[in-house]
């Protein structure tokens, strides 16, 4: 679950190209058949004069403006996700005595605030050996993985 902002980007981005591999072979077949189609509307234009440009000019706006609100959708999707997608990047300050972060603004934070501010991590907490031991001494059991069973 931490990683559904990064999954949903990956997706977008996948449909994205896609699209855009289908815009880029539709206009590569149509530049491929201008000078063919040149010819014919040529033809075209001496048999039925200036009315049927009309009804062409319309088409190619429909389109036009299909193609630009498809692309405008698939532009926003992106820029969304984009906008849900926390990575940690860079150098952290870390304090080397208390574990505290240093922030942009120059403020140190508990290690899981920034972690929760900055990315999707979940944080759980729990004691581990070494310091069970020097925090409870004698009074603590030794601490087994779960699962497994001891046999004294």
């Amino acid at each position: 679950m931490r990683n559904k902002p990064r999954e949903k980007a990956t997706q977008a981005i996948k449909r994205a190209c896609k699209d855009l591999a289908i815009i880029i072979v539709i206009l590569s077949l149509i530049l491929a058949s201008t000078i063919h189609a040149v010819e014919i509307f040529a033809k075209w234009h001496q048999k039925e004069g200036v009315a049927g440009i009309d009804g062409i000019i319309i088409m190619i706006a429909i389109l036009a403006c299909a193609f630009a609100i498809f692309g405008l959708r698939r532009w926003r999707e992106l820029q969304e996700a984009f906008a849900n997608l926390k990575i940690l990047r860079g150098l952290l300050p870390l304090c080397a005595s208390c574990k505290k972060i240093r922030d942009d603004k120059g403020y140190w934070n508990q290690l899981e605030v920034y972690l929760l501010k900055h990315s999707d991590a979940e944080i759980t907490h729990g004691i581990c050996p070494d310091c069970m031991k020097q925090l409870y001494g004698n009074l603590s059991s030794p601490v087994q993985p779960r699962g497994s069973t001891s046999v004294e």
